[in-house]
């Protein structure tokens, strides 16, 4: 890729006729956005029964990969700076492992405001038991990176609320003031931490 910003699409998905436009004016304007992400939707069955918008929760980051890949937006010249690449040798996760690099290089996330669907994804529920396999390793694997670069191990990061805050410190500007108001609330809520002990994984 050549261009200043680097749009990704799946074969399987689609994208509304402005999707590029919007997206590049949105980040043109945007001098802080280095990852982009639009509104999308989301749908399993052909005859689009089961359509539903995707809420992006960036501030649900650091705890999964909530950002996921189809119709997000980048800048170039942030990836060749920094030598970002996908990892060649995932069969899961490896965007996660992507937007993870980025993050811990400083790359802010923003969203484009708008009512209109840029972007529909096609799900699929035919994955066997070692692609899941390899989903979680994966997690876990990018999980690590973000824990060693704030700090805290991994038994720490339990602890969802000194884990966002650990984040937040070491990641200040990541982050909009609301996201990251919301990932701290998110974060040292004592239901949520009850439930997240529960789980081996972070969520996903």
């Amino acid at each position: 890729a050549r261009g200043d910003y680097i749009a990704i699409m799946d074969s399987d998905d689609y994208a509304s006729e402005d999707w590029i436009k919007t997206s590049v004016d949105f980040i043109k304007n945007n001098k802080d956005a280095d990852i982009l992400i639009p509104l999308k939707q989301s749908y399993t069955r052909e005859d689009l029964s089961d359509i539903q918008k995707i809420h992006q929760n960036h501030h649900f980051f650091i705890f999964g990969n909530s950002l996921g890949n189809v119709g997000n937006l980048f800048k170039r010249d942030f990836i060749i700076k920094h030598n970002i690449s996908y990892p060649t040798d995932y069969i899961c996760g490896e965007d996660y492992h992507f937007w993870m690099q980025m993050i811990l290089n400083g790359a802010k996330i923003r969203s484009i405001e708008t009512k209109k669907t840029l972007v529909t994804i096609r799900t699929h529920e035919t994955n066997g038991a070692d692609y899941k396999k390899a989903c979680k390793q994966a997690l876990f694997d990018v999980r690590k990176l973000l824990t060693d670069k704030i700090g805290i191990s991994i038994t720490e990061s339990k602890n969802t609320c000194l884990f966002s805050h650990a984040y937040v410190k070491k990641y200040p500007n990541t982050l909009n003031a609301k996201d990251k108001e919301t990932l701290l609330q998110f974060g040292c809520s004592n239901i949520h931490n009850i439930q997240y002990k529960k789980r081996r994984f972070f969520i996903f």
